[in-house]
């Protein structure tokens, strides 16, 4: 928690102080407008994923709960939507982005574990589905006169503000090769690594976890990790032999809870 607002602070320093380097008369009111934006948005995107939460977790299993993580990574997410157009939109805008930010979050997130996709801090769903929904967003809700305060002239604007679509389609031109850019660079890298066996840990490391195994972090209850592993480890040891009882997250294994010896009994 206290990370996330480390970094919710550290976020007026990206947009407020990106203003700062306009020059002009009304270089105070894009500082201002700037700061009420990025601040309404975290908010309104941390409610949104915390409550949507709830929601769902009741729907799955008749009772919900309040998901501090979850509200967390909802504020990220608002701050990375409003990012791109935090000088440019009204703040019932950035409210709107923010509600929406949240919930895009929760959804991208479940999609990731629906599909089996490792991302443990939710890279994924708090920059990139927001970083995209954040540059469509300007082109929604950007109004003329607000870009003209940053810009000078403009001849477009949000759609929802009476723009023809112009603006619009510029964002999705920069988000497309952002996209572009990132693929071509990056995926054969990651193919490399892949190839080298880089890119994923041992299964018995990531069993361990990768503080105890990797970095050498000490927890209370380690003898109860110790025999999960040797357990493990003959579960692969059989799996070479017979493929059905390879360890795997197919296989039906039930996962092992390692608790600390200071957890309170249940």
């Amino acid at each position: 928690m206290l990370g996330a607002f480390i970094l919710w602070f550290g976020w007026y320093g990206f947009n407020l102080g990106s203003a700062l380097r306009i020059t002009g008369p009304d270089q105070n009111k894009i500082v201002s407008i700037a700061a009420v934006n990025t601040t309404l948005c975290a908010a309104a995107s941390c409610f949104a994923a915390l409550f949507s939460n709830y929601v769902l977790v009741e729907r799955e299993t008749g009772e919900g709960e309040f998901n501090l993580t979850c509200a967390m990574n909802g504020c990220l997410a608002g701050l990375v939507a409003i990012t791109a157009g935090c000088a440019v939109v009204d703040p019932w805008a950035s409210l709107v982005i923010g509600v929406l930010a949240g919930i895009l979050f929760l959804f991208s997130s479940r999609a990731l574990v629906r599909f089996r996709i490792d991302d443990a801090v939710d890279a994924v769903p708090v920059h990139m589905s927001n970083g995209v929904w954040g540059g469509i967003a300007v082109g929604l809700f950007a109004t003329k006169s607000r870009l003209e305060q940053v810009y000078g002239e403009v001849s477009d604007q949000g759609v929802f503000m009476g723009g023809n679509g112009t603006l619009l389609g510029v964002q999705f031109c920069g988000i497309l090769f952002v996209i572009g850019w990132v693929t071509t660079f990056m995926f054969p890298f990651f193919c490399i690594l892949n190839y080298l066996g880089w890119f994923r840990c041992d299964v018995l490391n990531e069993i361990a976890g990768l503080d105890l195994s990797y970095h050498g972090a000490k927890y209370g209850d380690v003898d109860s990790i110790d025999k999960i592993l040797e357990a493990q480890a003959r579960i692969q040891q059989r799996g070479r032999t017979n493929p059905r009882h390879r360890f795997s997250s197919n296989s039906g294994s039930t996962p092992v809870r390692v608790t600390n010896s200071s957890d309170p009994p249940v």
